[in-house]
């Protein structure tokens, strides 16, 4: 798959002694190989005379590359391939041709041969599966030259087998391998992810490594790692780190790295500040880049430099001196939910020493008002007769009844976070007002209401009284009015006010830095807030009177 300019670089270029690459060495157990102070080389044919001089002082190896390979099968690339030069343009040794072209992707399969005329495999091609999930992971073959199953696979790819060289298996060559794992591990692009690697497994990682090329002290190696999966075998391409390396250590910093309660809409303005660390031998030039991170996605931020003469070109790459800083200005717009700020730091032709501090993050809180709490409740009735041994139908009840209203509401939804608690904490309950005139010959319609309050028990309520106001259904003559009243049931409405509180808890997320013996140490961690609140609401219930409850027994 492709990589990003600066790992195409940090894998390729042969530098000199000062801009030689190599990841982060924290935690390498092997010193690197003092040897004489050089000139780098110019050209290929010193290339070749000084990595034998260094192969035969570090190895014992003498006269490993040559201008042909074995047998004089190839010729070193540079020397008859003017198109693609691979040591004057990526510093690598490799023997006759490029082939096997992707068209898709622009890259070949194979860069050509290795000394040792085997398949010279391309860091930059796609991958032919990769599953995700981490190197470390992955079931790898040891000793592959010597393995059947990767014998098999290099057979049915066409490929000329691989055989045991001076430097597979090599213990010294372990802590190269790890660094160059680290880098691969730390490339990315738009369509690729960096993937994890854990340097600290104690995997003799040198017994899974078939070495393509060595690495010497201006220059990465190559090598070739095979696993298998779902029943087949995969490879994949690694770099090898040099064995000396003098790289830059870049360093970027927010001033603020934590806004908090900003309204939607409103700017947010900060500054950030690149350096290059004290003690570096020469100038380099690095990418700088802000990004609002929103919903997952990156949205380039323009950095304002606060001196003119660091003004960035488009590409964002500008040179620092030795300990230089630049400080840069920004500004955006707050969103909806909280975002986060992410700058790098990315040096252009070389590894950086230490990529932790390669990166920042600020952090925007937003403020915005609270959602307004829901509830949804049911007022529900029970009636039972006069004298308590007749059950009613639900939410029916007949004159003289005893009905017995119950309040349900559902939980409420907060304004944010999660619901911990709530309770009823006061209900009313509003029914229909006996008319001051009523009789049972003379069962006139209410007038008004009457009110009174519910008892609370958690999550509901219920209150308890007599329906006096209506014998609906009843069909009750009065011979004075010569008139058959309460001819048909009637559906009243009953209304129930009610007050809930309830507590609920929401996260909010900080981030702080601090220096500490010369190293910053930065902390993202969320706080857990707890808050309460009362809500009021009602809800109507209908209940229907069909009748009188007179001499219960017999109706």
């Amino acid at each position: 798959m492709r990589r990003i300019f600066t790992v195409i670089f940090s894998v390729f270029m042969l530098l000199t002694f000062t801009n030689a690459v190599m990841a982060d060495t924290g935690g390498s157990t092997e010193p690197p190989v003092s040897l004489p102070p050089q000139n780098p080389p110019q050209n290929i044919d010193e290339a070749l005379k000084e990595a034998n001089d260094e192969l035969k002082a570090r190895f014992g190896v003498i006269d490993y590359f040559r201008e042909y390979s074995m047998g004089n099968k190839y010729r070193i690339n540079d020397k008859i391939d003017k198109e693609h030069q691979l040591w004057a343009n990526r510093r690598i040794f490799v023997y006759g041709k490029p082939f096997d072209f992707d068209s898709d992707t622009g890259n070949h399969r194979y860069l050509g041969y290795t000394i040792n005329n085997e398949a010279f495999t391309n860091i930059f091609f796609r991958h032919d599966n990769w599953a995700g999930g981490c190197i470390n992971s992955r079931n790898w073959i040891k000793w592959p030259w010597k393995n059947p199953d990767v014998e098999a696979s290099l057979k049915a790819r066409g490929e000329p087998l691989i055989h045991e060289n001076d430097f597979d298996g090599k213990p010294e060559l372990r802590d190269s391998i790890i660094e160059g794992l680290k880098a691969y591990a730390k490339s990315e692009s738009a369509d690729r992810v960096p993937i994890p690697f854990n340097p600290n497994d104690d995997k003799p990682w040198h017994e899974y490594v078939h070495v393509l090329v060595p690495p010497t002290q201006y220059t990465w190696g190559m090598g070739r790692m095979w696993h298998q999966s779902g029943g087949s075998v995969w490879y994949l391409t690694i770099p090898l780190a040099p064995v000396a390396q003098s790289a830059p250590d870049f360093s970027v910093v927010f001033d603020q790295v934590e806004y908090n309660d900003i309204q939607p809409g409103a700017p947010v303005e900060g500054t950030v500040r690149f350096k290059l660390a004290e003690g570096h031998t020469k100038p380099e030039t690095a990418k700088l880049t802000l990004v609002h991170e929103v919903g997952g996605n990156e949205w380039p931020v323009r950095l304002t430099a606060i001196n003119p003469a660091d003004s960035l070109p488009s590409n964002g790459v500008i040179e620092f001196k030795p300990g230089e800083e630049k400080a840069y200005k920004f500004k955006v717009t707050a969103q909806s939910e909280g975002t986060t700020l992410i700058v790098r730091v990315n040096p252009v032709t070389s590894e950086d020493i230490n990529w932790e501090n390669n990166r920042d993050e600020a952090i925007i809180n937003i403020l915005k008002p609270l959602a307004p709490v829901v509830t949804n409740s049911k007022l529900t009735f029970q009636a039972v007769s006069q004298d308590k041994t007749i059950t009613r139908p639900a939410n029916t009840a007949k004159w003289t009844d005893w009905v017995t209203a119950t309040l349900k509401p559902s939980a409420p939804t907060p304004p944010k976070g999660k619901l911990v608690s709530w309770e009823i904490t006061s209900a009313s309950i509003t029914y229909p007002k006996k008319n001051p005139r009523f009789t049972f010959g003379n069962p006139l319609p209410p007038k008004g209401t009457t009110t009174i309050n519910m008892n609370p028990n958690g999550h509901k309520a219920t209150a308890t009284f007599q329906e006096d106001w209506a014998m609906d259904g009843a069909r009750i003559y009065n011979p004075i009015k010569d008139k058959l009243m309460a001819k048909y049931p009637k559906k009243y409405t009953l209304t129930a006010n009610y007050t809930i509180h309830y507590v609920y808890q929401y996260k909010v997320r900080h981030r702080s830095c601090h220096t500490s013996n010369g190293h910053r140490h930065c902390h993202t961690w969320y706080e857990t807030v707890t808050k309460s609140g009362t809500v009021s609401d009602s809800v109507s219930g209908v209940l229907l009177v069909n009748g009188s409850g007179v001499n219960s027994r017999a109706q």
